[in-house]
């Protein structure tokens, strides 16, 4: 997520709008929203992200539409390290994008007014938030620097409320059934397949096996056991009911990352995964 961010930023407040030549990490994001988010696309996240403001005001997490209270939700983020907060509603756009296009093209529902009001000041905030993480990093985490950088004032601005709707929103939204792209079976199904179970707990940790592990280290775990013979192999994910949905995407997109990285070495390999029910 910090990512992106300050990547929006630069976007926005970068000297190159002005006829400089982009940087390649730039302009392969530019070329990457406008092959997978259009203009119409655009508009009905934008009035979508009106409806989201409207429906976190009337359900309390948001007091009222001003500065001061978008700031105030990041300061509970900060206290409790998440955000308790179910959404029971649809946003239909929201819900059918994928992640990476509706956090990292978000900038196209910004008028060029909007764009504007950001200067270099919000760059440099961006890029002390985002700067010198050790260790994992949590909601809390970066909740508390986004606190330490950014002022009332800020929040004032339509890129941080935006930005902040679209944070607020994969934070708090439930685990969805979605099509992640992965094949599903079940254990009581006549199958050979011998599994590795991910454990995501009630605090965030992952556990497999007996070990707690990173994210890169449950990685290389289950790469190394998907490695000889991954047809004839899966994944077992089960996930704690009061694990955040932050986790639980930064978990799905591992996966996805290892069975590309399986893809390279061999040709057409199952994505062999349960996803359990979450307990």
């Amino acid at each position: 997520m910090r990512q992106i961010f300050i990547l929006t930023i630069l976007l926005a407040t970068n000297p190159i709008l002005f006829a400089q030549k982009l940087p390649k990490f730039i302009q392969e994001r530019i070329e990457f929203c406008d092959a997978n988010f259009s203009d119409n696309q655009a508009i009905q996240l934008r009035k979508e992200l009106n409806e989201l403001e409207d429906y976190f005001v009337k359900k309390g997490l948001l007091t009222d539409k001003a500065g001061k209270s978008y700031r105030a939700v990041y300061e509970r983020i900060a206290k409790e390290n998440d955000l308790n907060f179910e959404i029971d509603t649809t946003f239909e756009l929201l819900a059918a994008l994928e992640f990476e296009v509706y956090t990292g093209c978000f900038y196209k529902v910004l008028s060029p007014e909007q764009l504007s009001e950001l200067t270099f000041k919000d760059q440099e905030a961006a890029e002390r938030i985002a700067e010198g993480y050790e260790g994992d990093v949590t909601p809390g985490i970066v909740a508390q620097r986004i606190i330490d950088n950014l002022t009332v004032d800020d929040f004032k601005l339509e890129f941080y409320k935006v930005s902040s709707l679209l944070t607020f929103y994969r934070i708090a939204h439930p685990a969805p059934t979605l099509d992640f792209g992965l094949l599903e079976f079940s254990k009581n199904m006549d199958s050979n397949i011998k599994t590795i179970e991910i454990v995501l707990n009630e605090n965030n940790s992952i556990k497999i096996g007996n070990s707690t592990m990173s994210l890169d280290e449950a990685k290389q775990r289950v790469f190394q056991f998907l490695l000889t013979d991954p047809n004839k192999k899966g994944v077992e994910l089960s996930v704690s009911r009061d694990a955040s949905y932050e986790s639980y995407m930064e978990l799905i997109e591992m996966l996805n990352s290892v069975y590309s990285e399986l893809n390279k070495k061999f040709d057409n390999v199952a994505k062999n995964i349960i996803i359990n029910e979450p307990k």
